[in-house]
């Protein structure tokens, strides 16, 4: 039963618990920061996806040890990514029946105890091929429990004000990690070997693990048979008291999406830019040595330039505070993305194509903010979790839209392949714009 200092329930932002002692002063870009949980928060956030391109790198580098086989890579690649789509909407609804900071250290000491497993392998000489099959497959299931429960914490550890900055610099992690992760994978490997990477990769999920154990949340209300009971009150001093879950409902609460169209009109927009305005990663090589005459070396700046406007897109949105027509500028920001696609698609000088680059990485972290923002303003608690969970499937969606711009490019080329995909993103944008007068008119 509630009680008069309980939060009204459906809410759609939780008031965020004290943040320490009193308030700090923090720059207006990192203002969210002022919350103590939310740095613990972001602390769990950087060691993870550090960890997790660390990951990346360290796979890669000994499966092509082993195999000698560039394919045996992508099959690796694939064993995880089928995985996160697949079990992601499972992950949004344990994020919206469990403690979430239980979901994301418990998945964390998993992905912690896999990278330890394949360390000691190594070390031990007695590493396979298909045991690196089976670690991805596994990873891949526990990237896809993190991912929602990870996003839905955000708005309980900020207060309102500060979400856009607070889902902004979150965001941003990956491009820092990106960073980080392969540099501290390469160093440690070529320090002391590729078993050394994986230790220090299991190392950073532990650290992650305790860094979420150190945020506190206030108590949300979740459907149950007998009333709501309360999900996420701190862990010492005893837990809320069982109560069945009729699971087929928890999954039923994805029609949520469809009676709420705002929402849903927000989460296609955010798998837009995965479905059609990636073409030029999977086509860097292409575009480096053929249709820009760069060179190998220029596939690595290629796939650095959004960062450039990524990092300026990260230090404008966080600064910006509360900003006028949120509904349109999502919009305005698939356009954007679906311009700068067309314009390194169809550019051939090198200084033409670097700045479509950076304009992409400037439209995609300002619209993801920005979108996911609403979307996390406009969800009640109960749902957050399943909504999460459907924006976290864009990463399971990447291979197939890198089948999708790689067989136009052997059939159309390469050029007028991007363009075309670039095209369809400015066109599903308009689409939605003219259809949802709602989304258009949001704050």
């Amino acid at each position: 039963m509630s009680t008069a200092s309980d939060p009204p329930r459906g809410t759609a932002i939780e008031q965020a618990p004290p943040a320490g002692r009193g308030p700090t002063r923090w720059p207006r870009v990192v203002s969210s920061f002022e919350s103590a949980n939310f740095r613990w928060l972001m602390a769990s956030i950087v060691a993870g996806t550090t960890a997790n391109w660390m990951e990346i790198v360290v796979r890669s580098l000994i499966v092509y040890q082993l195999s000698d086989s560039a394919l045996a890579i992508g099959i690796v690649n694939s064993s995880k990514s089928a995985p996160m789509l697949l079990f992601g909407f499972v992950g949004g609804v344990l994020a919206d029946r469990v403690d979430r900071r239980l979901l994301l250290s418990t998945t964390q000491v998993f992905s912690g105890s896999i990278a330890l497993t394949l360390a000691v392998l190594v070390l031990t000489g007695n590493i396979e091929v298909w045991h690196f099959f089976v670690a991805a497959f596994f990873e891949g299931i526990a990237g896809a429990l993190q991912q929602p429960a990870r996003q839905a914490l955000v708005p309980s550890v900020v207060p309102r004000e500060h979400l856009m900055n607070a889902v902004t610099l979150s965001q941003s992690t990956w491009n820092v990690s990106r960073m980080v992760g392969p540099a501290l994978a390469g160093a440690a490997a070529g320090l002391g070997g590729p078993a050394a990477a994986l230790f220090l990769e299991s190392g950073l999920y532990g650290v992650g693990a305790l860094a979420i154990a150190r945020t506190r949340i206030r108590p949300r209300l979740t459907d149950a048979p007998g009333g709501p009971s309360p999900v996420g009150a701190p862990w010492r001093g005893g837990r809320p008291a069982r109560q069945r879950v009729r699971w087929v409902d928890s999954f039923r609460g994805y029609g949520y999406l469809r009676e709420n169209p705002v929402i849903g009109w927000l989460v296609v927009l955010a798998l837009v830019p995965i479905l059609f305005s990636f073409a030029h990663q999977a086509l860097a090589p292409v575009f480096a040595t053929t249709v820009l005459g760069m060179g190998a070396g220029g596939v690595g700046i290629l796939l650095a330039a959004p960062g450039v406007g990524s990092v300026a897109a990260t230090v404008l949105v966080a600064s910006a505070g509360e900003l006028p027509r949120r509904g349109l500028f999502v919009l305005g920001g698939v356009v954007l993305l679906g311009f700068a696609t067309m314009l390194y698609g169809f550019s051939t000088w090198v200084w033409l194509s670097l700045a479509a680059l950076a304009l992409h990485g400037f439209a995609m972290t300002a619209f993801r903010s920005v979108n996911q923002t609403l979307a996390q303003l406009n969800t009640p608690d109960e749902y957050r979790g399943r909504v999460m969970a459907v924006y976290a499937a864009d990463r399971g969606l990447h291979p197939v839209s890198t089948l999708g711009v790689t067989f136009m490019a052997d059939v159309w080329g390469a050029s007028l392949a991007v363009g075309v995909m670039g095209a369809g993103c400015v066109l599903v944008a308009l689409g939605v714009g003219a259809v949802s007068r709602t989304l258009r008119s949001i704050d």
